[in-house]
Order: C-alpha cells, then sequence, then structure tokens
C-alpha cells in the first residue's frame, strides 16, 4: 500500500509480511540472537584491563612473599629439626600420644623423621586418615617436643638443666671500688630516675638485678637521704569515701615507712589557730621524729597516746594561738 506525502511517497508495509525471527518474545524488548554461536560479553564481566594495576600488583607481591617465607620456615624445620629419643620413630611418637587407629598409614605418610616432626598444620591436613582429634593430638605434641617440654621426665631437675640460661660472670662477687664507680656511672647513663633500667644495667654489670639495685641503694640512694630530713603524714583522708553499701568492709592498707636510720624525720612545725584547738585530738599524733623524743626523754611506750596527756583546758583558749605541734603535746 503506497500513500503520498507532501511531495514524497511512503510506503507501509504491514507488519504482518515483516520476516521477523521467531523467538517469542515481544516486539517492545531487546532483539535476540539468532545464532549461540554468536561472540558476546556478559555486560557484569570487567573488560580487560588496559593499565598496570599497582594495587593488584602490590597484593601478588605480598603473597608471593609470604608463600616463599612459608616455603623456607618449612624447609629450615625439617633441616634442624631435634633428633628422635632412642628407639624411636614415627610409629613409635605416634603410639606414645597415644594414636592407634591407622598409625601405619599415618607413619607412612612421612618418608622420614624430619618430615614428621617439622610438619606443618597444612601438611596434616592432607593425610585424609587422621582424624580430627588426631590432627590436634599431632600438633600439640610436636610442638611441646619441639620445646623440650614432651615426653615428660621423671626426674623433675632435667628441666631445670634444659632451661637454664648463661651464668653471669660477676654474680656473687664481691664489690670493689672499681665496680662502685661503674655502677654509678652507668646508673646516670640509663638514669635510675626514670623508668626501670636496673636490666640493662645488670647485664652491663655481668650481676644480678637485685645485686646492683641493692648495691646502688647502699652507694647512693642511703647516704644522700641521711643527710636530709623528711617528712610523713598519714591522715584520715586517706580512707576511701564508698559511694555505694554494696561493700560492706574497707580494704586493707598497707603503708610502707622507711627506718629513720637512713630517712630522718623533720621536727614538725604545725600551729593552729584559737578556733581549731579545740577541735584538734593530741592522741592520734606522735610528738616528733625519734631524735626529737631522745632529745625530750619521751619514750616509745608513750607515744600510743594512752599515757599521755592531754592538754589543758586553759590552751584551749586563746593562750593555745601560735603554739607548736611539740609545745601542744607535750
Amino acid at each position: 500500500m503506497m500513500r503520498r506525502q507532501a511531495g514524497r511517497s511512503v510506503v507501509r508495509i504491514p507488519l504482518a509480511r515483516l520476516a521477523l525471527p521467531q523467538c517469542g518474545r515481544q516486539l517492545h524488548t531487546s532483539a535476540c540472537r539468532l545464532q549461540e554461536e554468536d561472540s558476546w560479553e556478559n555486560p557484569k564481566w570487567k573488560k580487560r584491563q588496559t593499565y598496570f594495576d599497582l594495587k593488584n600488583f602490590r597484593k601478588n607481591l605480598v603473597r608471593q612473599k609470604q608463600f616463599e617465607e612459608f616455603n623456607e620456615e618449612a624447609h629450615l624445620k625439617k633441616a634442624y629439626a631435634k633428633p628422635p629419643p632412642d628407639g624411636w620413630g614415627v610409629l613409635e611418637f605416634l603410639q606414645a600420644i597415644p594414636i592407634e587407629e591407622n598409625a601405619e598409614e599415618i607413619a607412612a605418610a612421612f618418608p622420614t623423621w624430619n618430615d614428621f616432626i617439622g610438619a606443618h598444620w597444612e601438611e596434616l591436613y592432607k593425610i585424609e586418615v587422621l582424624t580430627p582429634h588426631q590432627r590436634r593430638a599431632i600438633w600439640k605434641k610436636i610442638n611441646l617436643y619441639n620445646h623440650g617440654l614432651w615426653p615428660p621426665t621423671a626426674d623433675k631437675t632435667e628441666y631445670f638443666e634444659r632451661f637454664k640460661g648463661k651464668p653471669l660472670a660477676n654474680a656473687g662477687k664481691e664489690w670493689t671500688e672499681s665496680d662502685d664507680a661503674k655502677l654509678l656511672e652507668l646508673a646516670e647513663y640509663y638514669d635510675v630516675n626514670f623508668g626501670d633500667p636496673w636490666l640493662y644495667i645488670s647485664w652491663d654489670m655481668q650481676r644480678t638485678a637485685d645485686e646492683v639495685r641493692d648495691r646502688y641503694v647502699d652507694i647512693a640512694v642511703i647516704s644522700k637521704n641521711r643527710s636530709r630530713e623528711c617528712e610523713l603524714a598519714i591522715t584520715k583522708s586517706s580512707r576511701p569515701l564508698l559511694m555505694t553499701r554494696y561493700f560492706k568492709m574497707d580494704p586493707p592498707f598497707l603503708y610502707i615507712v622507711p627506718s629513720e636510720d637512713n630517712f630522718p624525720l623533720a621536727p614538725m612545725n604545725f600551729s593552729l589557730s584559737a578556733k581549731l584547738v579545740k577541735y584538734r585530738r593530741a592522741e592520734c599524733f606522735a610528738p616528733h621524729g625519734r631524735r626529737e623524743r631522745e632529745r625530750e626523754g619521751v619514750s616509745e611506750f608513750d607515744i600510743g597516746g594512752k599515757r599521755r596527756e592531754v592538754m589543758a583546758d586553759k590552751e584551749e583558749g586563746a593562750g593555745g594561738e601560735g603554739k607548736t605541734l611539740a609545745e601542744m603535746q607535750t
């Protein structure tokens, strides 16, 4: 059927006369493929990369390096494996775990003793006759054997011989003047007032850490503290403020008080105003340090407070203002 329109002829062909492929699809959908052999690409697939992918290159490089390190470690373990005990082989090792089921087949999977004792966990997975329980038991005993903890021995002192460290050259020897000078030099070099440097000092001195620390206290700390006076105060503010009733008891307190021979106490020059003197309990305070008590003839028994007289009522007035703690306690 032909129809003329605006100076040109337009040919309209009925839709039924078109030779369309019988694909069972509607006309508004995409066209069907006529041949299955035609090459086509899945749109979800990534196209071939035409540039250098640095991210994947690094990832593959790390994976290759880890694989080479794993193989190198496996070869070193097998090359330097511990020799078996006297009369032992792979089969005897398995029977001592104990593993009785398929023990001969498991032992046959390892050509030599070094291959067995240096085996990795992944190599045990390749043995099909191994059960999960047997695999875990073998891996555990192999690690214990390589660390010298299996098979157990009747003599416990053998473990001390296996794991004892190298003895220090100067451990237990007498201290000399040159040793003291070197100790003070190392103490200044490693700064004993910061952190815990005794491990490094003990290695340089070839002595134990307790030896060098005690010696430093004797020659440096004690002599330094004897030439100065110290103060010590323990007040009721040290009691914890328990903000809940779930705690029925206070935790115990431990106060480490140094000796007055090495840490002399300073004289207490403490005074209270007249308004606060009446609230002070004299029996809660020691009068002086040891030197001051010996000077005034106060015995240690008097410090307890039971036999020490409390201040007179007249000192609670204006006359008590400005008096020192020692004057109010005598």
